[in-house]
């Protein structure tokens, strides 16, 4: 008996004949029952090799295909997690997967959860393998492309990348047109038709994981249907399905069934219930067979010893079936037979003639495009920029409506100065959450602060209010940076939604409002430097208060008492209320710090960090880009 080696596991996708799985038997009719006593090769007696048929069509081959990851000890007792640097292990999440998928032919994997089928697809499409250690060569018709296997693959992942806004029309109408070179407008609609049917005919080969989470029976079946019309035409199709209906189950052609990380079962949709009976695992009488297998292999809370036994038994007797000698036959098959053209081709793929540029149109094309696309689901999405847009207005008159009309006095002013800070603050966290387009932004804060500036009572000039409005405008789009570079720097929308409020929020309480400038302690200092909203306020406070002649002190009073509660005590004697009295806006900005001449360089600043937060937030989506392939 032939018994495949452990040291070597092999992945082959594409075959273009359908070849016989069946699981023989020991009699006609019937099935070999199994017992713990039985050794392997009893009942597993009667196998045989398949007929010598030749594979024609293109191969994927990955040998010696392991994955682990480095998890922290489980020795050192209650203080180990403690330790610097304490010792790592390794588990491994994928152990000796070896398989076959043909070419017009639907592959589904199926398992447990964490049994390592999505697992096995970034291992195959070279995806999200950061940190981890992969062992295994991915050939293709005998050819090594390893990474290269994008160019001539597709990966449709669980996670949805698609606009709901856009129909499927645009969707693929968008991609056509990224994928032309820089060409006339006229060739380009000339030639979108072709670019489409090629969306629609490649690549040969196509990983889906998931495509019917979420979906109703109905809804998975179109799916199902859909990926095997693809198989039928000469595609390879591989999918993971994680508990399909017994009619969608039905539709399969090959069933690769994972478990711990292993291969369980690999052959013939029709006979995984046969090779299962054969081990005394039977599926009950109106059964959907998924679920049996599923539970049949899943890791049970409370048993799970039990379970991996039952795991273990079942992966071992595999190795030793038929099922595995056919798998081995046909890579060795398979690799001895390469295809000239398929050679010629990889060439190409290898040495990047083709998949290494993602876009063949310019930059220029792609702005516009992206432009159009952005706009277009802006344009549909009609309850969410009216929503937003209600929002500041109603802020906006809200503060205004608080802070009517203040009068320039001592207390008007403290009033005014809390003013601009909320009027900075509101506008720039209501517009972080939503990312618009530029002229909508800018209308808002015009809107915005056209509430509130007049209604306030702030100085009544009109380059007072541009200014004001422009220092929003910066603010709120540097806001709205931070929202992109919070959405780039995590993969999880939630953690990034979670993790904005705190970044704008740190630079917020050194706006010079909350807390003086130069009174916190040195520690902090590069935050103050790098606090957006630091400069826009500085550009408000001289703003309103620089060409402010007189400022009216509202602390005397007649009575005795309260003007004595307002003496203060200094190194000279007594200081008089009206000593505590600003009475012009140049003295009132001395007193915070500020300087009449720096409202450009604060203008400056605040431009460059809205460049500098904007590149780190296109450098962090290009590393996590990077990272995902």
């Amino acid at each position: 008996m032939t018994k495949m080696k452990d040291s070597e596991t092999r992945l082959l996708l594409g075959d273009s004949e359908s070849l016989d799985l069946t699981e023989p038997t020991n009699s006609p009719g019937t099935i070999p029952s199994y017992n713990a006593t039985d050794k392997v090769s009893d009942i597993l007696s009667n196998d045989g090799l398949i007929n010598n048929k030749k594979c024609l069509s293109s191969d994927i081959e990955v040998t010696h295909f392991q994955r682990q990851v480095d998890m922290p000890s489980e020795k050192g007792g209650l203080l180990s997690c403690c330790k610097i640097g304490k010792e790592k292990v390794k588990k491994t999440i994928l152990d000796d997967v070896s398989g076959i998928a043909k070419a017009g032919s639907l592959l589904v994997i199926m398992g447990a959860s964490g049994s390592g089928k999505t697992t096995l697809l970034n291992c195959l499409t070279r995806r999200n393998l950061r940190l981890l250690e992969v062992e295994g060569t991915i050939l293709v018709n005998g050819i090594n492309i390893g990474e290269n296997i994008s160019g001539i693959s597709g990966y449709i992942q669980q996670d949805d990348l698609f606009i709901g806004t856009l129909s499927v029309r645009e969707h693929l109408w968008f991609n056509a047109v990224l994928r032309l070179k820089d060409i006339s407008d006229v060739d380009r609609e000339g030639r979108i038709e072709q670019v489409l049917v090629e969306l629609l005919t490649k690549p040969s080969i196509l990983f889906c994981d998931e495509p019917t989470s979420g979906l109703d029976s109905y809804t998975a079946r179109n799916v199902v249907q859909s990926l095997k019309n693809l198989a039928e035409k000469g595609h390879t199709i591989i999918c993971t399905i994680h508990q399909p209906s017994s009619e969608v189950f039905a539709m399969f052609d090959e069933l690769l069934v994972m478990a711990e990380g292993r291969v369980a079962y690999l052959g013939s949709n029709k006979d995984a219930l046969k090779f299962f009976s054969g081990l005394g695992l039977h599926c009950p009488p109106n059964y959907n067979p998924a679920d049996f297998l599923i539970n049949t292999l899943a890791v049970v809370p409370g048993h799970e010893k039990k379970s991996k036994e039952t795991i273990k038994l079942v992966c071992n007797c595999f190795q030793e079936s038929s099922y595995a000698r056919r798998v081995q036959y046909l890579m060795e098959e398979q690799t001895s037979h390469k295809d000239d053209k398929f050679v010629l081709e990889m060439d190409d793929v290898i040495n990047g003639d083709k998949g290494k540029q993602d876009y063949a149109a310019s930059w220029w094309v792609q702005m516009k495009m992206c432009f159009w696309r952005c706009l277009t689901n802006l344009r549909r999405n009609r309850k969410v920029f009216p929503a937003k847009f209600l929002q500041l207005l109603l802020t906006g008159l809200l503060l205004g409506s608080l802070y009517w009309q203040q009068p320039y006095t001592v207390t008007g002013s403290a009033n005014m100065n809390g003013a601009l800070f909320m009027l900075m603050v509101q506008g720039s966290f209501n517009l972080a959450y939503s990312v618009v387009m530029i002229p909508f932004t800018i209308f808002s804060v015009f809107v915005y602060i056209a509430c509130s500036y007049w209604m306030i009572g702030l100085y009544p000039a009109a380059d007072a209010f541009f200014i004001a409005a422009a220092a929003l405008i910066i603010l709120c789009s540097t806001a709205v940076a931070y929202g992109h570079f919070a959405a780039s720097l995590f993969r999880d929308a939630q953690l990034a939604l979670l993790m904005l409020p705190f970044l704008l929020g740190t630079t917020l309480l050194f706006s010079g409002y909350l807390l003086k400038e130069g009174s916190a302690s040195k520690l902090f200092k590069p935050i103050e430097w790098i606090s957006s909203y630091r400069y826009a306020y500085e550009i408000l406070f001289v703003n309103q208060w620089e060409n402010v002649r007189y400022i009216a002190c509202d602390y005397v009073t007649t009575s005795d008492s309260v003007s004595q509660s307002f003496n203060m005590t200094t190194a000279s004697g007594i200081l008089k209320p009206d000593d505590m009295c600003y009475t012009t806006g140049r003295a009132l900005i001395r007193s915070y710090g500020y300087k009449i001449g720096d409202v450009n360089n604060c203008f400056i600043v605040l431009i460059a960090l809205l460049v500098i937060v904007e590149a780190l937030g296109y450098f962090a989506l290009r590393l996590k880009t990077y990272r995902a392939k």
